[in-house]
């Protein structure tokens, strides 16, 4: 297995493809890197113990070297070679290992170039090489690596780091000179770019740049960087370019060093010149402006900024930030670059209070910090390619005095509450469109974690959790010494949970202590318990070693007298504190001073819970340096008597240093759904529903998601990630390595992805993609039931991996997804046409991308999934905004109108406003295009809604147009829907008659193959509609048999069909129909199972229906409340189908006589009858005055003439629409009335 190790530019060890560096010490990638530049040589052991542990005896540090050396050799060793040659004396690399590094292969080519000509002498191939080489120079030797415990190490650490950085300017000025010599000035120019790279402060890189710009022909470039150069050396260095630089831009000026140049032939590209991959990340910019103070010479300022200059730089490296070059009197660094920091921000600012902290003669700064987006790629030296989010925070420093923190507001809201900032105002920067928020950093805040930094939201769903915490600390009050591992993801609520039990505990009797891990301090040793000492001693910001000394001091004489005298050296020496009379310094080997240090802190607490009961709170333990774990570690396994409880807390990934037996330890699991809505719906509680079950959904189960989503939603901003989330999410993401540009592409497919369908989009060999894949299920990323599909295991993180690519990125692989979910197989092409549709809009490719959404919206149609199918139509229709006008695009854009509206009549009813619109606006497409047969389509989709808008009246002469189109294309499915059109129509207006011959005419030329179309065109199937309507028509002309077998024919046939809207059509119809037979448990039945139906898919219109049918099913078994279900219905109706209102009121009016409730029958019967006629519905006219005489004869005083008089007018009405049922109904009713009015008195009260 070949292995890669580069040293350039940081520390990368590259095992062929494992995840990681499998390196668990820092001081093991340090012996690595000195044993692979010093390969030469064998190392003795006690030599190497003695360079890496200097402070430790020579049994500890060879103990601690055998470690360091196990971990070695497993990482190294994976697949079966031999890399280390370990003796008991001695260590070195075996001679024949395929170790792969960098500096040697640098310094090989530079000892062959020693030999090479000069100038133009060289020839190209060798040219190629030093190219080579140059390029493998990313950056200064372990760039960022320290270890300052290590003096010798450190020592030889800056000597190979200069030495190759001399190097490194030499070799890449002669590449330049080469070309240059050979008048190849196109190649030359890019050398001469990376050395003022290098070089930033080296007039001379300056002029070569200018030169070479200008004999490229671009001598508007090379005056540019004229303007820069003196620009810097002016207005930052107080100086003024030199002669010979002021000349050159004069010549340059003048055209005299402009020459027309032939292209050379291209050479190729260097193997090795690997680049950073370009991609989008957030980061944290901190401009530092150096001012000289110092009155004189030019020369003398330059000698007070550049020590300051390379302090600073130091001291920013050492808080997480990565430094660019730039001239003497500017320090630029960038946060979270190359690598995400969860805390970058608060890192930034903690870098630049050091730097106003560090005060240097001579030499005064402002600085401006800004958090924002940028493109990264290519070299390290260049991390912000765009450079708007670097601009802002050069800019900011120029609105603060010397001394001074600039930072802009999308700054502080990460950092809020851990710094005080007072407003600077709104601003303009040059150059920046949008006006910038400013604040000015004046310290450091109260906060010392989220938790005190934000208004906390009420505690959710850990109640279970914290009454077990609450059992274990009140056996702790018994005197029980319990330990106890709290684990779980970031943002699951670990503090929370500890917050709460601080709470639920505090009182004066109890010692609460914290001890809290940063991960930039995890190579600090101890600097987590330091803290916890110097909180109990009562240090304060500022305070010297010699304050905290006498702090500590008076802390332990005044509250543990008996041990002071004894413990005060341990502890000031455990602190790194110098010893103040009369104590003495500790002059033992560390060894014996550790466990002096444990013993002491052990009797430390043991002498606080003499005093009260100790909570101890052990945060973030995934962050601890090695010595604090050590030291916890030691902790948790010594055998205690004293009343504590310790509570660590850690990732879940994290592997605690003891025995699982030792310490019990408890995962938490995500909060469910309806936890997490209302911990969504407390924070931010005038969100709509549909927006908080959104938020629920990404959240995942994560407080910390569910909070920043909520106030993120709350705040009217649109992005996906939260800016508070995107450092903690994508420092996960850049812990997997190379793994993470697999994460980027299966984040592109989706949520959810196949295994081999990542495998055919991706560039990388299967076997790397499966690699990738399971580094990203070792990081808990992803996971997997089948090893077959793999999902993200949080939204956020998805939508992390995929917002860190480039938008040009971003486009070519949803194009390359496209491809392969078309040609890999039909279930994705045929089954889910959306993904497709998804892929091509991101990528571009709209035409092609509303096409497949069309064909999504016509499936989702024909699986009854009436919103799917509605978003679908209107994706479409946004493609289509952006394609050129074509006959093509109007025919998608009419498809899709259509499809709209037949949609929306499936989810809102045939009242649907949106309906409407689209088919208004397909009729207008359609009309651009004499005898256009999409016209029909689009003039049905009208008449669907029409009587609903305009009544009968209008919906009669839409069907009759329709029928005339219909004849003229003498399309039988057209013919089939015009008849269907008409006798619809003519049964609303009580013509039953030739709504039987329509509706028959329609049922007669179904034909099994015309389903298909009946469904895409129109949405439903003719003969179930037609059918349907059949049954109501013959229980109106008085043939309750055959209305009974058409009705359950026509239900029978939609079941065959598998159309779930066409059977809720047949079955609702069949419902009422019911209803009007008199047959209430059977329209009860029906009613239960079309409303099962219908709520399952959305179907509105339906629901109501069943809704109505259900209840005067109950009205007519005696309860009251199926009246109370039928007026539910009746509002609802308007908004669905407000031409249909009569099939609502009619059964309220019939279920309220039954109920015997007169009076509310007779209002309701009035307000039909006045609907029906500004309709022009007439069907129930004769059934309504027939309730309305049945209604006057059971008022308490009853109207007899009048109930005559309407049932006179029922039977006369009855007769002209040729009802016959309703005829025989009105005339029986009217025999009794008569009756009635026989025996009455002669006076009819009215």
């Amino acid at each position: 297995m070949a292995i890669g190790l580069r040293l350039f530019g940081g520390f990368s060890l590259e095992r062929g493809g494992n995840g990681g560096d499998g390196l668990s010490y820092e001081k093991g990638r340090a012996l690595l890197a000195y044993a692979a530049v010093e390969a030469d040589a064998a190392h003795s052991r006690r030599a190497l113990a003695a360079l890496f542990w200097p402070d430790h005896p020579a049994t500890a540090a060879l103990a601690n070297l055998r470690l360091v050396l196990l971990n070695l050799r497993q990482a190294l060793e994976a697949g079966g070679l031999p890399m280390l040659q370990i003796d008991r004396d001695s260590v070195r690399f075996a001679p024949e290992c395929l170790l792969a590094v960098d500096t040697a292969r640098f310094s090989a080519v530079l000892a062959k170039a020693a030999n090479l000509p000069a100038g133009k002498q060289i020839s190209i191939p060798d040219l190629q090489e030093l190219a080579t080489a140059a390029a493998l120079y990313r950056g200064e030797f372990l760039a960022g690596f320290s270890l300052p415990e290590c003096p010798d190490f450190e020592t030889w650490l800056q000597m190979r780091r200069e030495a190759w950085h001399r190097d490194a300017l030499s070799l890449i000025a002669r590449i330049a000179d080469a070309y240059d010599a050979r008048l190849d000035h196109v190649r030359a120019l890019p050398f001469a770019v990376r050395l003022l790279e290098l070089a930033p402060w080296n007039e001379d890189a300056h002029r070569r740049v200018m030169r070479l710009l200008a004999l490229n022909g671009q001598p508007g470039g090379a005056l540019a960087q004229y303007e820069t150069c003196c620009r810097i050396l002016e207005s930052e260095l107080g100086l003024r370019p030199a002669e010979a630089t002021r000349l050159l831009a004069e010549q340059i000026s003048k055209g005299r060093l402009t020459q027309n140049l032939a292209m050379p032939t291209p050479l190729s590209e260097p193997a090795e010149a690997l680049v950073l991959p370009t991609e989008r990340r957030q980061v944290t910019v901190l401009f530092c402006e150096l001012l000289a103070t110092v009155e004189g010479e030019p020369d003398d300022a330059m000698a007070s900024l550049y020590p300051a200059h390379v302090g600073w730089c130091d001291l920013v490296r050492k808080h997480g930030g990565h430094v660019v070059p730039t001239y003497a009197g500017g320090l630029l660094a960038y946060f979270g670059y190359p690598l995400a920091l969860e805390h970058a921000a608060r890192q930034a600012l903690q870098a630049a209070l050091a730097i106003l902290g560090d005060n240097k003669p001579g030499v005064a700064v402002r600085i401006g910090v800004h958090t924002g987006m940028v493109v990264s790629g290519g070299s390290q030296a260049v991390p912000d390619v765009v450079g708007n989010t670097t601009a802002v925070a050069i800019r900011l420093r120029l609105l603060v005095a010397p001394g001074q923190i600039a930072v802009s507001h999308d700054v502080v809201r990460l950092v809020a509450g851990f710094y005080e900032c007072v407003p600077v105002g709104i601003h303009r920067l040059p150059g920046i469109p949008a006006p910038v928020e400013v604040l000015r950093v004046i310290g450091n805040g109260e906060a010392r974690d989220r938790l005190d930094s934000t208004m906390l939201a009420p505690m959710i769903g850990r109640a279970m959790e914290l009454e077990a915490l609450t059992r274990t600390w009140e056996d702790a009050l018994q005197g029980q010494c319990n330990v106890l591992l709290v684990k779980g993801d970031a943002g699951i609520g670990k503090s929370r949970l500890l917050n709460e039990l601080k709470i639920r505990v505090a009182g004066a009797d109890v010692a609460v202590r914290e001890l809290r891990c940063y991960p930039e301090f995890s190579r600090s040793p101890f600097r987590p318990v330091i803290a916890l000492f110097e909180s109990i001693f009562g240090c304060e910001e500022g305070d010297d070693d010699a304050a905290k000394f006498a702090r500590m001091a008076r802390y332990l004489n005044a509250n543990h007298p008996g041990i002071a005298a004894a413990m005060v050296p341990i502890l000031a020496s455990f602190m790194s504190l110098p010893a103040c009379a009369p104590y003495a310094d500790i002059n033992q080997p560390l060894p014996v001073r550790r466990e002096a240090e444990l013993s002491m802190l052990v009797r430390l607490l043991q002498s606080l819970s003499e005093r009260a009961p100790i909570l101890l709170l052990v945060e973030d333990l995934h962050w601890a340096d090695p010595s604090t774990l050590e030291l916890v570690r030691s902790l948790v396994e010594l055998d205690h008597g004293f009343p504590m409880l310790a509570v660590l807390t850690a990732r879940s990934d994290f592997l605690p240093p003891w025995r699982e037996d030792v310490v019990p330890t408890r995962m938490l699991a995500g909060l469910r759904d309806e936890e997490i809505c209302s911990l969504i719906s407390g924070i931010a509680p005038e969100l709509p529903p549909a927006v908080i079950r959104c938020l629920v959904e990404r959240a995942d189960g994560i407080p910390l998601f569910a909070e920043e989503l909520a106030r993120l939603a709350s705040g009217g901003e649109d992005d996906e990630v939260p800016a508070t989330l995107r450092d903690l999410l994508a420092a996960r993401l850049d812990a997997t390595g190379e793994a993470k540009f697999t994460a980027q592409l299966a984040a592109t497919i989706g949520r959810s992805f196949a295994l081999d369908i990542l495998s055919q989009v991706s560039p990388l060999a299967p076997q790397a993609v499966l690699q990738g894949v399971h580094r990203l299920v070792a990081a808990d990323l992803l996971w997997s039931s089948d090893g077959v599909v793999y999902q993200f295991r949080h939204a956020l993180i998805r939508d992390t991996a995929y917002q860190s690519q480039t938008h040009s990125g971003r486009k070519t692989a949803h194009l390359k997804i496209a491809h392969v979910l078309q040609t890999t197989g039909g279930r994705f092409v045929s089954g889910q046409p959306e993904l497709i549709a998804q892929h091509l809009a991101a990528g571009e490719e709209f035409e092609q991308a509303a096409i497949f959404w069309l064909r999504a919206g016509n499936q989702a149609c024909q699986r009854a999934a009436g919103s799917e199918a509605i978003l679908h139509y209107k994706a479409g229709l946004a493609q289509v905004d952006r394609i050129a006008d074509s006959p093509a695009k109007l025919q998608l854009e009419f498809d899709l109108l259509n499809g709209l509206g037949l949609a929306a009549i499936a989810v809102e009813g045939y009242a649907s406003g949106e309906a409407a619109a689209a088919h208004a606006r397909a009729l207008a497409l359609s009309e651009r295009h004499a005898g256009n047969p999409d016209v029909f389509r689009a003039i049905w989709g009208l008449w669907a809604s029409a009587s609903s808008r305009s009544g009968y009246d209008l919906a009669l002469d839409m069907a009759t147009q329709l029928m005339r189109m219909a004849a003229a294309s003498n399309d039988p499915v057209q013919v089939q829907q015009a008849h269907f059109a008409i006798g619809n129509t003519r049964f609303w207006r009580g013509e039953f008659a030739d709504a039987k011959l329509h509706l028959e005419a329609a049922i007669g030329l179904h034909r099994p193959s015309f389903h298909a179309r009946h469904i895409t065109d129109f949405g439903e199937d003719v003969r179930i509609t037609a059918g349907a309507y059949l049954s109501w028509v013959l229980e109106f002309l008085g043939q309750p048999e055959q209305a009974a077998t058409a009705s359950a024919e026509t239900v029978a046939l939609a079941r065959r069909a598998r159309h779930p809207f066409s059977l809720a059509y047949a079955l609702t119809f069949a419902a009422l129909l019911n209803c009007r037979l008199r047959q209430p448990d059977r329209a009860l039945l029906l009613a239960e199972e079309t409303r099962r139906l219908a709520e399952s898919h959305g179907f509105h219109l339906w629901q109501i229906g069943a809704g109505v049918a259900a209840g005067w099913a109950r009205a007519q078994q005696g309860d009251v409340g199926g009246v109370a279900e039928i007026r539910r219905c009746i509002a609802e109706t308007r908004s669905a189908m407000g031409g249909v209102s009569l099939v609502v009121l009619a059964p309220l009016a019939d279920a309220l006589v039954g109920l015997r409730l007169s009076e509310e029958a007779l209002a309701t019967i009035d307000e039909a009858l006045q609907i029906g006629e500004a309709l022009g519905d007439h069907h129930e006219d004769a059934e309504l005055l027939c309730l309305r005489g049945d209604a006057l004869l059971a008022l308490p005083a009853a109207k007899t003439a009048a109930a005559v008089a309407a049932f006179n007018e029922a039977l006369a009405l009855a007769d002209v629409q040729q009802a016959r049922g309703l005829e025989s109904r009105a005339r029986q009713s009217l025999a009794v009335a008569r009756r009635c009015l026989a025996e009455s008195p002669p006076v009819d009260v009215r």
